[in-house]
């Protein structure tokens, strides 16, 4: 029997930065990351393999999503308030900013 497959519509792809909203994903890794912290500091785990057994993941990936505690605070802001550069998200972030503040703010031509 022949077969003959359908076209598929043609879509459209919704950035919702682009939209205003703020990225949802990448807010709940950043307070997730500032809570992390808080239990380093505080002595809630006294180190990050121990966070990494306690939350069941491997300790490399805690090591990257805390990284995200650490981002310039203008750049935090401009995550909550969804005005972010669009080609910001949460992959790209622990491969594409450096750890110092100010050059978290060059590379993405936020000011403070």
């Amino acid at each position: 029997m022949p077969w003959t497959p359908k076209a598929k519509a043609d879509t459209t792809r919704v950035d919702l930065n682009q939209a205003g909203g703020p990225d949802q994903k990448l807010l709940q890794s950043i307070v997730r990351a500032h809570a992390w912290m808080s239990a380093l500091w505080s002595g809630t785990h006294d180190s990050i393999e121990s966070l990494a057994l306690a939350m069941q993941l491997h300790p490399k990936v805690v090591r990257q999503a805390l990284r995200l505690a650490f981002l310039a605070p203008q750049i935090t802001e401009s995550i909550l308030h969804g005005s972010q550069p669009a080609y910001l998200s949460l992959a790209k972030i622990p491969f594409a900013l450096p750890l110092p503040w100010a050059e978290q703010c060059d590379a993405l031509g936020v000011t403070g």
